[in-house]
């Protein structure tokens, strides 16, 4: 027999918010009409508003129409994995050596990485140092009294299938860095940052810096040093399927530094090309190359001892996808939950684990996911399905929903709401993931209003053509929710 989730008293909920006084500020419904009486051409919007405590309906507009979520989808990837994996889970990557070790410091044999899907090998909790995990290995390894390594390094990604495109994805972003390469194997969100900056003088070519500084990408540098302040429209590209770089435009002398991302070609070999060079600054030569193992590798044919680990917890992920709406880290998430359900990572596998994983909480409409992020235009959901999955992840464990509404975005903070509901009086009452492509701006999440009440709410809008004014409409929307206090 299913048993529907209790619903928990309120009191635990208002510990998302910061409670404020009450005030009359007169019918929402009314305000909303008023906001949405007259709609661009071509304008779509999905609008649905509820209770949480009771399950009210608030407010709804074309709360049934399937829309394009934009990075909104990343709500339902997070919760289905809040939901299956929990908040006490952690990938591992792990480091192994094969063969003999020496007493006068050679192993006879291959280092091994095993992959998990850890989207966490990077800068971004380490200080900025992208190889930071490589260089605690290498004391790893020197502890183990390992100087040098005769063979290879050894790569094991198998854990998700080597799809490293969804086949929805349009080619023109590839080298963009909010669609890159998917694998078990990441680094550094598998981007080359580069630094750039002018020149000495006019007329040089200017500065380029790649962190890491790495052999794997080769950059051509095309662009100059001009007169002035301004950047002469930068241009980067990365041919597909190559990692040459290519830079060209113009700098102004008196221009500061700016950092562009750029996706690179194969990101296994990229994992193992840093790794290497990390490995040598630290004293440990490698005579062999990385190598990726076969598909159907077999680990007990090549029996390893292994000497370290990286561990990344769910939690601190969650945060990145729903705060910053990091997509590769929510497609790596998309496999992960594939490979729990089916004990492979894939895409397909992913979408199925999600669907598997929240049907008991029987929303009302079907999502349609062809990715894990949102990138992809074939995604549809509905408004009201999406607010109520917001609604029944508040009705979960407290640790589960704790996870979940702790990893949206909050006003005036870090994060994709960092420059939004610029009133003070929002920012301790509002959590919401934002999403956008082209001609779709969304966001969902939740509030709370005057009296403390908590309303899960979900704002589809597709068919955009003025970005500017469907973000005001937005922040219109959720603050006379906000300012609600119907008695």
């Amino acid at each position: 027999m299913r048993h529907r989730p209790r619903r928990p008293p309120v009191a635990p909920l208002l510990l998302l918010f910061m409670p404020l006084a009450a005030a009359d500020d007169g019918s929402l419904t009314a305000r909303l009409d008023a906001l949405l009486a007259t709609p661009p051409k071509g304008f779509r919007a999905g609008i649905h508003l509820r209770d949480v405590a009771d399950g009210r309906v608030l407010y709804a507009l074309d709360d049934d129409t399937p829309l394009v979520p934009a990075s909104n989808l990343k709500l339902v990837t997070t919760a289905a994995a809040a939901l299956r994996l929990g908040p006490t889970y952690e990938w591992v990557t792990l480091l192994g050596t094969t063969g003999t070790r020496r007493s006068d410091g050679l192993l006879e044999g291959d280092l091994l990485v095993v992959g998990s899907g850890d989207p966490d090998i990077s800068g971004r909790f380490h200080d900025g140092n992208p190889a930071a995990v490589f260089e605690r290995w290498a004391e790893a390894l020197a502890r183990e009294g390992i100087r040098e390594v005769a063979g290879d390094i050894l790569l094991d990604d198998t854990v998700f299938d080597r799809e490293r495109y969804p086949p929805c994805w349009e080619a023109r972003h590839y080298e963009e860095w909010f669609a890159a390469q998917v694998a078990a194997l990441s680094f550094n969100d598998n981007c080359v940052d580069l630094v750039l900056g002018p020149g000495p003088a006019v007329g040089a070519p200017i500065r380029i810096q790649p962190v890491p500084d790495t052999a794997y990408v080769r950059i051509l540098n095309a662009a100059k040093t001009v007169p002035g302040e301004k950047d002469g429209a930068i241009r980067i590209a990365r041919p597909a399927g190559t990692n040459e770089i290519r830079v060209s435009g113009s700098m102004g002398l008196r221009c500061g530094t700016g950092t562009h991302f750029i996706t690179v070609h194969d990101p296994v070999l990229y994992f193992g090309t840093v790794l290497k060079e990390t490995l040598a600054r630290k004293g440990i030569a490698v005579r062999g190359q990385p190598r990726m193992v076969p598909e159907d590798f077999d680990p007990s044919e090549r029996p390893a001892e292994f000497v370290a680990d990286h561990r990344s917890p769910l939690p601190r992920a969650l945060q990145v996808i729903n705060q910053r709406s990091q997509n590769l880290y929510a497609e790596l998430l998309l496999r992960t939950l594939g490979r729990a359900a089916c004990g492979k990572g894939s895409r397909e596998s992913g979408i199925a684990a999600v669907r598997e994983t929240l049907a008991p909480l029987e929303l009302p409409d079907p999502i349609v996911m062809e990715d894990g992020c949102g990138l992809a235009r074939g995604n549809r959901a509905t408004a009201r399905t999406l607010a109520a999955l917001l609604a029944a992840m508040l009705r979960q464990p407290e640790p589960v929903w704790r996870m979940y509404a702790g990893s949206m975005a909050v006003p005036g903070t870090e994060g994709s709401l960092a420059r939004r509901f610029a009133e003070k009086a929002y920012r301790g009452r509002v959590k919401a993931k934002t999403g956008y492509i082209g001609g779709v701006s969304t966001l969902s999440g939740y509030l709370e209003t005057k009296r403390g009440r908590i309303v899960a709410f979900s704002l589809l809008m597709n068919g955009v053509t003025n970005l500017a004014q469907a973000l005001a409409l937005q922040e219109a929307i959720v603050k006379a929710a906000s300012d609600l206090d119907d008695r």
